[in-house]
């Protein structure tokens, strides 16, 4: 039985792999059995034969024979859990919504008597299907019953593989840090268990270590296992070899070796191109844009990040970090003052976003509620069960939990006066952009060596850079500034650091905190824009870094600010 299960879920398990890269029923099942006669060299076979028959067979009709003729022998023999494998077959033989209703027959059975293999293997289907649809809604639902099934009834490889596709769906939300301690777990138990783990579950299980590694930036080690990875591929004489040449060529664009990076990237397109996986396609021809980006040349990104476009809106489906395409092609089109193409890029992005927050705001509420707190309750669980055999070192343990959760709720509530005095010193201010730096024009020359008509033309194209907002624009830089004021950086960069006290990023950020604080004290519907877009609409790249520094510059977060301010609009 353990024997023929491994195969089934391995097998289940390979049809994820087109979309790894950065994952009444029953009596419907019955009828369309029922259509098929089984031949009588068939019936005398075991249930070990007719799986190899099935994998050696080409045809469609020839395979679905065979699972009939399994789930018939089951049924003949009443054997419950057979006959679930029966179902399960099923799963493997198509690949359109009867998968569905295949695994839920599978659920119906078995989720009353529950076992080390069902219902969870119903469940991983189900997730699986629901992954290559990008219906990760629904997808992360299953992976979650499937986790929590294979955990309660301790099977190890279905426990396994739960965690791996929950680790995926982290991925794609950001959740970096929580990521990698799944994909080392899963790491580590595939070198462990390499006997009888399938060798594709193995590599995509390096490589989702690899990635993970390199969105964090931790570049040495993503290259590691990147290396590690094609490596043991090509041990296996594995296609998969690809996976690792596309994330070594990302990480060698962070690194900016960009000739390395285009040409592994190049490379493995073609491999994705070939497996028709889209939505990782899209992934290599986005930093195929950025590598031509950040060599200058801009006609080659536009092509490539236009082909980016075309696989959304062929697939209604894009990896977030892709997101930033919609923004190079705006900004590009400004660049040529091509309104209309401006108009085209900054609409797809709204749809873009449409598409990303309803799948994410989703899969980060349910993977902290539904995987994260039990995991941690089931951790605490297990730890009260040890200490409960020293009753001494369970009173420790509980002065200091207690100890510590004293102090933890005394700072938080000490955390919180301190930003609600900072926001309403916020309330207060005068919403006014940041006042230059009161200096004598005269001394300039001999203090910072810039010609005084050069410093005076400069400070009155920062008072129309300031009042017309044009700091929002996110591809700002000191050189594109100095260019579009007719100047040089040099004396840019000194006339900004005399008269406005402040470098020039510091003077950039500045400006942009000061405009959301405006908007979002006086504008109700910008309020109601997620970080992400908020950040991008007063010019920062990336929600972090606009948070990171409205931080800095107010003492407060921007979603303790916003929720402030709608408090106040309720008051």
């Amino acid at each position: 039985m353990l024997y023929l299960f491994s195969i089934l879920i391995a097998m289940i398990f390979k049809k994820l792999l087109p979309w790894i890269f950065l994952f009444n029923i029953t009596s419907l099942c019955y009828s369309q059995e029922a259509s098929f006669k089984i031949p009588d060299s068939l019936k005398q076979k075991t249930y070990s034969e007719l799986i190899r028959d099935i994998n050696n067979s080409s045809k469609l009709h020839e395979e679905e024979v065979y699972a009939h003729a399994y789930l018939q022998k089951a049924k003949n023999e009443k054997d419950t859990l057979s006959i679930a494998e029966g179902f399960q077959i099923y799963t493997l033989i198509y690949d359109d919504d009867r998968v569905l209703q295949y695994a839920d027959s599978i659920v119906e059975m078995t989720k009353e008597d529950p076992n080390a293999f069902y219902p969870a293997t119903g469940y991983l289907v189900k997730g699986i299907h629901y992954y290559g649809q990008r219906n990760f809604i629904n997808a992360l639902d299953n992976y979650l019953l499937a986790n929590k099934y294979a955990n309660e009834y301790k099977n190890e490889q279905l426990f396994y593989k739960s965690n791996y596709s929950i680790g995926i769906l982290k991925d794609r939300i950001g959740e970096y840090e929580e990521s990698i301690s799944i994909h080392r777990k899963n790491y580590n138990y595939a070198k462990k268990n390499i006997d009888f783990i399938d060798e594709d579950d193995y590599l995509v299980g390096v490589f989702a270590l690899a990635s993970a590694f390199m969105y964090l930036k931790d570049l040495d080690s993503a290259s590691y296992y990147n290396r590690y990875g094609f490596k043991e591929a090509n041990r296996l004489n594995n296609d998969l070899k690809n996976i690792f040449v596309l994330g070594e060529g990302i990480t060698q664009f962070y690194k900016k070796n960009y000739n390395l990076a285009f040409d592994s990237i190049n490379k493995a397109r073609l491999y994705l191109e070939e497996r028709n996986a889209k939505p990782n396609m899209a992934m290599a021809y986005y930093y195929l844009g950025k590598i031509s980006e950040a060599i200058d040349e801009k006609e080659e990104m536009v092509w490539y990040l236009k082909k980016v476009d075309t696989i959304f809106q062929e697939t209604r489906d894009i990896f977030p970090r892709t997101r930033d395409t919609y923004n190079l092609l705006t900004n590009y089109y400004r660049g040529k003052s091509d309104l209309e193409q401006q108009l085209v890029y900054i609409q797809k992005l709204i749809e873009v976003d449409s598409v990303l927050n309803s799948n994410h705001i989703y899969l980060s509420k349910n993977i902290i509620e539904k995987y994260d707190v039990p995991k941690l309750i089931n951790e605490k669980e297990e730890l009260i069960k040890v200490l409960k055999k020293d009753k001494n070192s369970l009173g420790t343990v509980i002065l200091i939990v207690s100890s510590v959760a004293l102090i933890i709720g005394f700072w938080l509530y000490r955390r919180q006066r301190i930003f609600k005095k900072k926001f309403e010193v916020l309330l207060e201010k005068n919403n006014e952009v940041i006042s230059s730096k009161k200096s004598d024009l005269n001394p300039l020359k001999e203090t910072i060596d810039v010609p005084l008509e050069i410093a005076e033309d400069i400070l009155q194209e920062l008072q129309k850079f300031e009042k017309e907002y044009n700091y929002t624009d996110t591809s700002i830089t000191l050189s594109s500034l100095a260019i579009s004021f007719k100047t040089n950086t040099n004396y840019l960069s000194k006339t900004i650091n005399f008269y406005k006290g402040k470098s020039f990023p510091l003077y950039l950020n500045e400006l942009r905190i000061q405009y959301a604080l405006e908007k979002l004290k006086t504008d109700a519907l910008f309020r109601k824009y997620t970080i992400k877009a908020i950040a991008n609409e007063t010019g920062f790249k990336s929600p972090e870094t606009f948070s990171k520094f409205f931080y800095k510059l107010t003492g407060v977060y921007p979603s303790y600010f916003i929720k402030q301010m709608d408090k106040l609009e309720r008051v």
